[in-house]
C-alpha cells in the first residue's frame, strides 16, 4: 500500500503545482511524476531493478503510434524489447518495464510553417502499471532521449536538436495486443532558451510476441 500513497502523492503534487496552467502542463507533470513514482515504487519493492532494466526478457513488441499537437502532426513506428522480468509481481497488479524505440515522422498542419515536416528518433524506458485480468488495464510512464532532425518544429525554434520525451498514457491490454491513449511532451529540459514544448496527444497499437 505505502508504494501506491507515495505515487499518488508525487501526481498530486506535480499537478497542483501548476493547477493554475493548462491541459499541457499538467499532462506533462503527470508524465514526470509518474515516471519517478514508478521508479521510486519499484526500487522499493522490486526485485534487482537495475538487472531488469540492462537484461532483455523474453518478449519484443512492434508498434505503431500517432498524435497532434498545436502546430504539427506525427506518427510513429515503435520497436521495444522487455526488462527481464517483472518489477513487481503482486496478485492483482503487476509493474513491467520494456524499452522503447521509436522513428517519427511529423509535419505541419498548415502550409505556412517555417519548418513543414521533419523527424525525430528516440530510446525511452517505459514503465506499465497493468491489472491481473482477462482485459488488462494499464497505465504506463516514461521519460526518453529524443534526436530532432531540425531545431525548428513547424513555427517552434526548440533550440537543441536533443530534447526529452515525457510520455503518459493509459489503455488495455488483450492477449498480446495493447491498444492505448498517450501524451507525448517534447522540450529540452532548459538546457538552453527558448524552450517551447510540443505536445502530442495521440493513441498507440501496440503487439508483443
Amino acid at each position: 500500500m505505502r508504494p501506491w500513497i507515495a505515487f499518488c502523492a508525487a501526481c498530486l503534487f506535480a499537478i497542483g503545482a501548476r493547477a493554475e496552467n493548462d491541459t499541457d502542463t499538467l499532462m506533462k507533470n503527470t508524465a514526470i511524476a509518474g515516471a519517478i513514482a514508478s521508479w521510486a515504487a519499484a526500487a522499493w519493492l522490486g526485485d534487482d531493478v537495475a538487472a531488469a532494466a540492462l537484461h532483455a526478457g523474453g518478449r519484443q513488441h512492434l508498434g505503431l503510434a500517432g498524435g497532434s499537437a498545436s502546430q504539427t502532426d506525427m506518427a510513429q513506428m515503435l520497436y521495444g524489447w522487455d526488462f527481464s522480468h517483472n518489477l513487481i509481481e503482486r496478485p492483482t497488479w503487476r509493474l513491467r518495464g520494456q524499452w522503447e524505440v521509436d522513428l517519427t515522422g511529423w509535419w505541419a498542419n498548415k502550409s505556412s510553417r517555417r519548418n513543414n515536416s521533419g523527424w525525430m528518433t528516440g530510446i525511452t524506458p517505459v514503465l506499465q502499471f497493468e491489472h491481473r485480468s482477462t482485459y488488462r488495464p494499464y497505465a504506463e510512464f516514461g521519460i526518453g532521449l529524443k534526436y530532432l532532425s531540425d531545431i525548428l518544429v513547424g513555427d517552434q525554434y526548440k533550440s537543441t536538436q536533443l530534447q526529452f520525451g515525457d510520455l503518459v498514457g493509459a489503455g488495455i491490454s488483450i492477449d498480446n495486443w495493447q491498444l492505448g491513449f498517450r501524451f507525448l511532451h517534447i522540450s529540452n529540459g532548459g538546457i538552453e532558451t527558448p524552450n517551447p514544448g510540443t505536445n502530442y496527444y495521440g493513441i498507440k497499437l501496440d503487439y508483443a510476441f
